[in-house]
């Protein structure tokens, strides 16, 4: 056998794998794991759930005790969130803008009616002292005569004289002219506490009996302070009675309701223009007995 037969049937040794293939490789390999293990991260929640996943929780247990933050709210959740919060501040308008819960509206930037507040500051401005009130009591209770035969409709009309006035009193000479025929002098008296005007008394001459009270009830003095300090009455005293306003008051009619008697009348005779007033009473029951008071004098 020749030398080149021999040298063709002799087995040939393999090829190492080239050195720049190898590499390549491991470096597939690796990134397969990596990816392998992210995807193992992301599906168990997070580094600490990839590593329970394999029984290797205790590695970071103690790692860091700051609790995780609180998830965020869903879009629907914060618009509930943000509906709550104005809700409650809408009630609190609500209830700011009405004044009650009722739902009756007062338009912002509004006050409290004219009439309401003057009232509301006559009656604090002219709150009686203890004495005064007992003596507006006492007084009107011995006027029994005269109110009580204003309230039956006794009386025609009533003249009012020129008043004479002092820095906190003024008597007014009345006449008084029944329905009979006859007529009766008297006086009125009015008495000034904290800038404001009261009726204390309307007395004739001959009136008769004057019962003396015990105690004053305070439920009738609170109702006369109030309603005499509402500026309406006080008008009438200022303008229609000690400037001379009026002169004369012809009762065309009393009405009468629950303990209280309307007596009105047409006021002219004087320097202001002719119009309607009324005389308010309230009545206090004593056993058989009915006294009145005069609570207020106003126009209508």
């Amino acid at each position: 056998m020749s030398e080149t037969a021999e040298q063709t049937f002799l087995p040939t040794k393999p090829k190492p794998a080239s050195r720049s293939t190898a590499p390549a490789i491991w470096l597939i390999v690796v990134l397969v794991a990596a990816l392998a293990f992210a995807a193992t991260v992301a599906y168990s929640g997070g580094i600490n759930g990839a590593l329970s996943l394999v029984g290797l929780s205790s590695l970071v247990e103690g790692a860091s005790q700051t609790p995780p933050p609180a998830p965020r709210k869903s879009r629907s959740g914060a618009a509930a969130g943000s509906a709550a919060t104005t809700g409650s501040v809408t009630a609190t308008a609500s209830t700011t803008a009405t004044g009650n819960a009722t739902g009756t509206k007062t338009p912002a930037g509004s006050s409290t009616p004219a009439s309401a507040a003057g009232a509301a500051s006559a009656a604090g401005k002219g709150r009686l002292p203890a004495a005064a009130r007992a003596a507006m009591y006492r007084e009107q209770l011995q006027s029994q005569g005269s109110i009580g035969k204003l309230v039956s409709n006794q009386v025609a009309s009533l003249q009012l004289g020129k008043p004479a006035i002092s820095t906190n009193s003024a008597t007014v000479p009345v006449i008084a002219n029944y329905r009979n025929g006859s007529s009766v002098s008297g006086t009125m008296t009015l008495r000034k506490y904290n800038g404001l005007w009261y009726f204390y008394s309307l007395t004739a001459s001959g009136g008769g009996y004057t019962p003396t009270p015990g105690a004053i009830d305070p439920s009738v003095v609170a109702v006369i302070t109030r309603e005499q300090a509402t500026p309406a009455n006080q008008d009438m005293i200022k303008n229609g009675i000690l400037a001379g306003g009026f002169k004369t008051a012809t009762v065309t009619s009393v009405s009468g309701g629950s303990g209280t008697a309307a007596v009105n009348v047409n006021l002219s005779g004087g320097s202001a223009a002719p119009k309607k007033g009324q005389f308010v009473c309230i009545s206090k029951r004593d056993g058989a007995t009915t006294y009145w008071f005069l609570a207020k004098f106003a126009s209508k």
